[in-house]
């Protein structure tokens, strides 16, 4: 078997698994897990075999099958390889997870939140980043 199909092979299951998640959906181009069906929360999720791109403007809220969650976390590898221009996180946000910017491109700054009390080590990996401004 040759090495490039066993990469493809990888991506696709690695895609896969992302798209077929069961508590996993995506409104206006931003994908969120579910992390409570009780306390309605959920975090920013990688897009299925996408990168974001642009202007990313997360809500403190959304709905979803008439259901609305709490936004409360940018979860891991969420904007994964992304170029961005700019990402605006909302004050219902308490947690960056882990490779959350892991490769991403963009902006070369980024506002947190005062709400943010835990940000994981390397959530910012291989992120070109010159300035983090904490409120």
């Amino acid at each position: 078997m040759s090495r490039l199909f066993r990469i493809f092979s990888l991506l696709f299951l690695l895609c896969l698994y992302f798209y077929t998640e069961a508590q996993y959906f995506e409104i206006d181009g931003i994908a969120y897990n579910v992390l409570s069906t009780t306390e309605h929360t959920v975090e920013v999720a990688s897009k299925s075999c996408n990168f974001y791109q642009g202007n990313i403007n997360i809500p403190a809220t959304v709905t979803y099958d008439g259901t609305t969650y709490d936004v409360v976390a940018l979860g891991e590898r969420a904007f994964y390889g992304g170029t961005l221009s700019s990402v605006t996180i909302p004050s219902s946000v308490t947690h960056i997870k882990r490779l959350c910017f892991l490769f991403a491109t963009g902006p070369t700054s980024v506002i947190i939140p005062a709400s943010v009390t835990n940000i994981d080590p390397l959530a910012f990996a291989a992120y070109n980043m010159t300035a983090i401004y904490v409120a």
